[in-house]
């Protein structure tokens, strides 16, 4: 019995040792990585102007946070709107929890065997403990929901005053370079 409880004792030992050091006995998802940063890309896919526009929102692993918009198919007139924003700790702890629970990092992400074409491409890169983990623009129906989740709490980082700003401008371009509407 006295070595039963010896045992006991130093296996409890090692856990506490393993979950304080990380040697990986416990490590939960809120156990950020250093290098974690987000890499999200969309665009309208094939649609007139002025529905057309393109946004990057890229996070770095400190919470400095970036978005770029551009209201129309490329060119050297089209503007190029860019803002920053900061992510607090929590928000980034929380972001990387919910892509743990979404298997983002585990998940063999699959692409359909006949792409969709002229849809939005929307593609999502993420590092962290110096992987990097691509989720294709087009994924298998039973991954979209995941996909999904990700996408929108990627982008509610960027904070509401911003989006609505941006928004605005992209009305105010799309109605003074296009006057008629799609052309």
């Amino acid at each position: 019995m006295k070595q039963y409880q010896m045992d006991l004792l130093l296996l409890l030992a090692v856990a506490i040792i393993g979950c304080t050091f990380g040697l990986g006995f416990a490590q939960s998802h809120g156990d950020r990585p250093e290098d974690f940063s987000i890499n999200y890309q969309r665009t309208a896919g094939s649609v007139p102007p002025p529905y057309y526009h393109q946004i990057t929102i890229t996070v770095s692993p400190s919470g400095e946070g970036e978005i770029q918009f551009i209201p129309d198919y490329p060119a050297e007139s089209v503007p190029q709107w860019t803002e920053s924003f900061n992510v607090d700790v929590q928000r980034l702890d929380d972001i990387y929890g919910q892509m743990v629970a979404e298997e983002a990092f585990t998940r063999s992400w699959q692409t359909p065997s006949r792409p969709n074409l002229g849809s939005p491409n929307e593609r999502i890169q993420i590092t962290a403990n110096g992987q990097q983990t691509e989720i294709p623009s087009q994924i298998v129906r039973d991954q979209s929901r995941s996909k999904s989740n990700i996408t929108k709490a990627i982008q509610a980082l960027v904070p509401e005053s911003l989006w609505q700003s941006l928004k605005g401008r992209h009305r105010l371009y799309s109605k003074e370079r296009y006057p008629s509407g799609a052309q």
